[in-house]
C-alpha cells in the first residue's frame, strides 16, 4: 500500500552516515529523524501514537528499560501519516 513512501523513507534515513549501519534507533535519533523533540516522542509512545518500538530489558540496579525504534517501522509510521493533498 505505502511501500515506495516506506522504501523512500528508509532511504532517507539511511543517507544519515550516524544511522546507516544501524537496524534500529535510539530516541534521539529518532526524534532527529522525524524532527521533534525525544519529550514528544516519549509523549506518543505513552499515548500510543508512535511508531512502533522494541522494549529492551534493562540491567542493574536500575534496571532501566530501553526504547529501540526499527527503521522500518519509523518509515511504515511516516508513510501512513503521510497526508496527502489534492
Amino acid at each position: 500500500m505505502y511501500e515506495k513512501e516506506v522504501q523512500e523513507t528508509l532511504d532517507q534515513i539511511n543517507m544519515n552516515p550516524k544511522m546507516t549501519n544501524k537496524v534500529n534507533l535510539r530516541g534521539a535519533e529518532v526524534a532527529e529523524v522525524l524532527g521533534c523533540s525525544q519529550a514528544l516522542l516519549n509523549y506518543w509512545r505513552r499515548e500510543g501514537l508512535g511508531p512502533r518500538y522494541i522494549k529492551v530489558p534493562g540491567t542493574g540496579k536500575a534496571n532501566n528499560q530501553r526504547c529501540l525504534y526499527p527503521k522500518i517501522e519509523i518509515a511504515r509510521w511516516l508513510a501512513q501519516n503521510l497526508v496527502k493533498t489534492a
